[in-house]
């Protein structure tokens, strides 16, 4: 059997100081990249964290960091009504509602787009328009409010010929199948050059059975990550996206899954 090209193997951290020790193709993505860089107000950008992980991913023939940075919850600042915020232990307000001015958000794509320019910092190879957009933990505004975001964002991002956009990330429950048809039928497709869902099969936390099954058995508390990437394709490929990517952009055991080294091996080989 060949050899899993490192290029189809995506791996995440969660701390620049404890990168993958394996090699990998794309670092999935490090905290979310609005709050940040911007959490602490209006234009007082901060890119000293997030450049430790565009300089560690690894670098392309072009020398384009392979890693996914993720927009997701709107600063505190920008956002007045606060019934969807919560303030983190770091003291950054973090909301799942859009910025009550859209500029806002222009403002921060523009300055993204060009600290990452190849001179400040490497160029970066993707751009996820929002985390687990189909959640209510991320997202609370609607399909269309961030297809507009969305519209925004692509042409400033795509100002590098080398980068691309996916779309927002949607977790299975609910169901990321149906978010994800809307988003695209709604316009969406016309600024993303890939699909990107994130593939946990199986739930964990309280009440459920530890270790979770091997990611393509049929009794996964989720769904067998075979079926999510037939399902999340055929979505793709009905709203003129045959031709593009799809992307797992997170995905795995969950928390505290699978502890047994032997079968975490097992299992992320079953899942590639």
């Amino acid at each position: 059997m060949g050899q899993i090209q490192t290029s189809f193997f995506g791996m995440g951290a969660v701390q620049s100081s404890d990168m993958p020790k394996v090699g990998y193709g794309i670092l999935s993505h490090p905290p979310l990249a609005w709050t940040s860089i911007e959490g602490t107000g209006r234009g007082v950008y901060d890119f000293s964290s997030m450049d430790q992980f565009v300089e560690a991913a690894p670098k392309n023939a072009n020398g384009m960091a392979q890693i996914d940075l993720v927009m997701g919850w709107t600063p505190g600042w920008a956002v007045s009504v606060k019934t969807d915020c919560i303030k983190q232990n770091s003291g950054v307000e973090i909301c799942t509602a859009p910025p009550d001015n859209i500029q806002d958000w222009t403002n921060f794509i523009t300055e993204l787009a060009g600290h990452y320019n190849g001179v400040n910092a490497p160029r970066v190879q993707y751009y996820e328009i929002w985390n687990e957009a189909n959640t209510p933990s991320f997202w609370t505004g609607t399909v269309t409010e961030l297809i507009a975001m969305a519209k925004i964002a692509y042409p400033i991002l795509k100002q590098n010929a080398y980068t691309q956009v996916l779309t927002p990330s949607v977790a299975w429950t609910p169901s990321g199948t149906g978010w994800m048809a809307k988003y695209l039928s709604g316009g969406g497709s016309k600024y993303a050059d890939g699909v990107s869902f994130h593939g946990y099969p199986s739930k964990t936390g309280k009440g459920i059975k530890l270790p979770v099954p091997l990611p393509e058995s049929p009794v996964s508390t989720n769904m067998a990550i075979q079926t999510m990437v037939t399902d999340y394709r055929a979505v793709e490929d009905a709203n003129g996206m045959s031709e593009k990517p799809l992307m797992t952009t997170e995905g795995g055991w969950g928390v505290g899954g699978v502890t047994d080294p032997d079968m975490q091996a097992a299992w992320i080989t079953q899942f590639d």
